[in-house]
């Protein structure tokens, strides 16, 4: 019965915390200052974005084979999924076009 009643104090006390928690989150809205830094930043970001989008693809057959060999899969796996670096590359491209730049809702909007 003292078990239960332990797991019961740490659950009440778990849910008090994640109820201030909550309260605390809800009542600071930084909103405004992210935007802020989100619109002064924006071409930083998008370069960040798009080095990390080249350094994927530039190594994309690194990746595949340290991945490959951990898993122990066959080498002709290995060949056909690191030829695979420019669908890599549209899959990112359709990213960017359809939810960087919100495609989807300018298509929406224009019907």
């Amino acid at each position: 019965m003292s078990t239960l009643l332990k797991i019961a104090f740490i659950t009440f006390i778990a849910c008090i915390g994640l109820l201030s928690l909550g309260h605390l989150l809800l009542e600071y809205n930084p909103v405004r200052e992210s935007l802020q830094t989100l619109t002064t930043h924006y071409w930083s970001f998008a370069l960040f974005r798009y080095i990390l989008y080249g350094l994927v693809v530039v190594f994309w057959p690194k990746i595949i084979r340290k991945i490959g060999i951990k898993k122990q899969w066959n080498e002709g796996i290995i060949q056909v999924l690191s030829q695979q670096r420019i669908k890599v590359l549209s899959f990112f491209i359709l990213i960017e076009i359809f939810f960087v730049y919100n495609l989807i809702s300018r298509i929406i909007v224009w019907l």
